[in-house]
């Protein structure tokens, strides 16, 4: 490690990018939880009560289906009941792996469990908030450690930047405790490993190697593409240590098959299973995963086309063609992995979510491309068409990574990144979504989504309850989930529809209620109907309260849209009451809708 030490000790440069990475990343308000809620309550039960069981906290249990989420145990889709004993469903890699900065955090009073043994969730955000950003501002500096390893500081601190903003390790992996999270470090400090030993001649210690290798495939069992690439290196390259390496892992193989066998009563816990593999739909996943507005990780992070034109440009200078083939395969082999999912498309994410897992490959034949592309360029053999090419495909690259900048920044900054999966209807019932490029996620907030429903005709006078599935035909744009008593708007502006008979006035009226709190004492409430201004109210603290407003006959159309714009709609989390991210502005009971 004598490299590494140097550079950490010596080379300002890492501290500066470490510093600039933990900060950029923390600053982004956007936070994804989904599959890692309660993930760090795992890590506290084992702090607690040295268990990666869930028995000794109270979980909330509720009737079956009653709220997004809950599914057929009454419980969190995150909450798996194996023997009437509760786990984490999702693998427990990544709790195990936190739980000593989990024991750190609890001294400064964050904690996932609350002291009455119910969820904190507001203790579990911060905490995946501040690991996940500290995990991948370590996983920048992997990079620039990696690239120094052929490349000079420069170009170094260019490829660890692109690696930190330009790929789903801004929009995914610093967002929360995904699974993606840990292995992404995990595999950074393989291939760190891995091509220092290649470049310098030096075997890499094969214990450390194989049970960072382990450590994957217990954080995320996709990883096993990459365990097969980096084993095929360790063949190829250091194949005196490989005996040491396969029995080493095959330790760590043991060690967890009597884990699961102990607590599971099976050697695989279900999520490990081949079960989750095989679609009807792979080819379409294939081209999702690679090309679509939604998913495609080349509309993400095009800087790949890049790598790809100089490996093929300046084929003649890589020195390392095992390692590049190496890990194109492992890349490619995972695209083919992931898009075997039924759910392909990562449910409720932003962007390329599932292809997070091979960022460190892609990385890695950057900096091959670059070191083959600087040493043609530099060949004195060559005239001087090579230095020119070169500079104008750097110039290129850059373009590139900014565009790739640009489009994972949402994912970060942009809260409605996040409701884009819902408004203006659900991802995971409506895939053609994924392929809409009138809407793409990457726009959302600057783009208003297309009307695309056929609204149902209404019963007059009969009020439509908007906590009841009977509401989302008429909903459009802008509105959240429903709750127990109504359903809140989340952006400035939000959006229902129906049809009518052309020419016929018609009174609607709004039971609703202002989100208005301290230092935030009002709401206006402007009314269009068919872009035609209609009403505005401006509303204070208030009960919930009946508003009506009139259409006239010469503005009612066969299919009509009601524009409800609410330029004060604040999120919960700015104003510092709660975490509530959403952008709330009035919460509505039901719509009444008559004809005149």
């Amino acid at each position: 490690m004598h490299l590494a030490s140097n550079l950490i000790f010596r080379d300002k440069i890492v501290l500066l990018l470490f510093s600039f990475c933990l900060f950029f990343y923390l600053s982004a308000p956007v936070t994804q939880m989904a599959d890692s809620n309660y993930s760090m309550m795992v890590s506290q039960s084992l702090i607690d009560h040295g268990t990666i069981r869930l028995d000794k906290y109270k979980i909330e249990k509720h009737e079956p289906f009653s709220k997004p989420g809950v599914v057929h145990t009454g419980y969190p889709y995150q909450i798996e009941v194996h023997q009437e004993k509760l786990y984490y469903h999702f693998p427990n890699g990544t709790s195990v792996l936190s739980a000593p900065f989990v024991a750190l955090l609890n001294i400064f009073g964050l904690s996932a469990v609350n002291a009455d043994g119910t969820y904190n969730l507001n203790g579990e955000t911060k905490i995946q908030r501040i690991l996940a950003a500290l995990l991948m501002s370590m996983v920048a500096v992997l990079f620039y450690f990696t690239s120094r390893v052929s490349l000079n500081k420069t170009f170094s601190l260019a490829i660890a930047l692109t690696g930190a903003l330009a790929t789903p390790l801004l929009s995914t992996a610093s967002r929360a405790m995904w699974a993606h999270t840990w292995l992404v470090l995990l595999l950074s400090s393989i291939i760190f490993l891995v091509w220092r030993g290649i470049r310098e001649k030096k075997k890499p210690n094969p214990i450390l190697l194989a049970t960072l290798v382990a450590w994957m495939y217990f954080v995320r069992p996709t990883s096993s593409i990459s365990i097969i690439a980096v084993s095929a290196l360790v063949l190829i390259y250091f194949r005196p240590i490989f005996i040491a390496y396969c029995l080493t892992g095959l330790g760590w193989l043991a060690g967890f098959l009597i884990y699961s066998q102990y607590q599971f009563d099976t050697f695989l816990p279900s999520y490990y299973t081949a079960s989750r593999l095989g679609s009807e739909t792979f080819f379409i996943a294939l081209a999702g995963n690679a090309i679509s507005p939604a998913r495609g990780l080349l509309v993400y992070s095009p800087f790949i086309f890049s790598i790809v034109l100089a490996l093929l440009v300046f084929r003649e200078s890589v020195q390392e063609k095992s390692v590049v083939f190496v890990s194109v395969v492992a890349i490619v082999l995972h695209w083919l992995v992931v898009s075997s999912f039924p759910h392909w498309w990562g449910g409720h994410s932003y962007g390329p979510r599932f292809m997070t897992d091979v960022i460190p490959w892609i990385l890695l034949l950057a900096i091959i491309a670059l070191q083959a592309a600087r040493t043609s360029s530099s060949d004195s053999n060559q005239s001087l068409s090579p230095f020119f090419i070169f500079r104008a495909h750097v110039a290129g690259a850059f373009l590139l990574v900014a565009i790739s900048i640009f489009m994972h920044i949402p994912g970060a900054f942009s809260g409605h990144s996040a409701m884009w999966n819902s408004h203006p209807n659900n991802i995971d019932r409506n895939r053609e979504r994924i392929w809409d490029w009138r809407y793409p996620q990457f726009l959302v907030g600057l783009l208003t989504p297309r009307i695309s429903k056929d609204f149902p005709d209404f019963i007059s006078g009969k009020p439509i309850y908007l906590n009841t599935p009977a509401a989302e035909p008429f909903l459009d744009y802008g509105w959240s989930g429903a709750e127990p008593n109504h359903r809140w708007t989340e952006k400035n502006n939000a959006r229902f529809g129906f049809k009518a008979t052309a020419g016929k006035p018609i009174a609607v009226t709004l039971k609703l209620i202002p989100f208005v709190v301290k230092g935030h004492d009002r709401q206006r409430l402007r009314i269009e109907a068919n872009n035609e201004f209609v009403s505005e109210f401006v509303l204070g603290e208030q009960p919930l309260s009946e508003f009506r407003f009139v259409i006239p006959g010469t503005f009612v159309k066969a299919t009509n849209i009601i524009a409800l714009y609410i330029p004060d709609a604040i999120s919960p989390k700015e104003l510092k009451v709660s975490l509530d991210p959403r952008k709330l502005g009035i919460a509505v009971e039901y719509i009444a809708i008559t004809e005149l």
